[in-house]
């Protein structure tokens, strides 16, 4: 009953819009485009990974299982838990379908650059955790299908593949989105029973996550960031 009137409450209210980026306390970064706007809000990144689905050298691929985790902070959704019976989380249907009307908040703005397919396309839909601080959790299940210019293939078959993939936002510059990582920006499946490397011919050995800023000639005064993932896999047999 009380999440009810909340979600009444915070998406019938005015100064509400699911297209406007929220404005939060930013960790302003210098880089060599300068600071980032102090408006807009930083999105944390992090992938689970759960287990390498194949490795196509002779396409440049490689399929992965993936949980992508995203958070954010969404100071139109916080509240005061004594005002709504103690409710300290809700939920928000998310969708991040352009010209869909499902998603009832503001959704970062990310794709893998290097990927068949989006993240629209590759992810499952699933709602997002908004706690009472403003503070937004959104993971989502599914597979990262990365096109790789892999290395390490001249010592077949007892080499170290090494592929890169990069997350970033599409329309949205580092002066409306920041990234940082969640944590590390990464971690290993471990409490699951189907996770890991049974049955499969490789198994991801190390994961590197740096962050990352590009400038374009367009506009060369907006900073976009990106974060760069490098995935080591190895022979299971090896």
């Amino acid at each position: 009953v009380w999440m009810s009137k909340l979600r009444a409450a915070k998406l019938g209210a005015s100064n509400f819009d699911a297209i406007v980026p929220p404005t939060s306390n930013r960790a302003l970064t210098t880089n060599s485009a300068g600071h980032y706007s102090s408006s807009g809000t930083d999105v944390k990144v992090g992938i689970r990974f759960f287990k390498v689905e194949s490795v196509n050298t002779a396409q440049a691929s490689m399929r992965l299982k993936v949980w992508v985790r995203m958070s954010w902070k969404d100071e139109r959704l916080g509240w005061s838990p004594a005002s709504f019976g103690g409710l300290t989380k809700a939920y928000y249907r998310a969708d991040q379908s352009i010209g869909s009307e499902a998603s009832e908040i503001w959704l970062p703005d990310l794709q893998p650059y290097n990927a068949l397919g989006s993240f629209v396309q590759t992810l499952e839909p699933s709602f997002a955790t908004a706690s009472s601080d403003g503070s937004i959790f959104w993971s989502r299940p599914g597979s990262l299908e990365i096109l790789c210019k892999f290395s390490g293939l001249v010592a077949f078959p007892f080499d170290n593949l090494k592929c890169q993939f990069e997350i970033g936002g599409w329309a949205l510059s580092g002066g409306q989105q920041g990234l940082q990582m969640l944590g590390s920006g990464y971690e290993f499946s471990s409490q699951e029973v189907t996770a890991g490397a049974s049955y499969q011919e490789i198994s991801i050995d190390k994961v590197n996550v740096s962050l990352e800023t590009y400038t374009y000639p367009c506009c060369p005064s907006e900073p976009w960031p990106v974060i760069l993932y490098t995935i080591t896999m190895k022979r299971v047999w090896m």
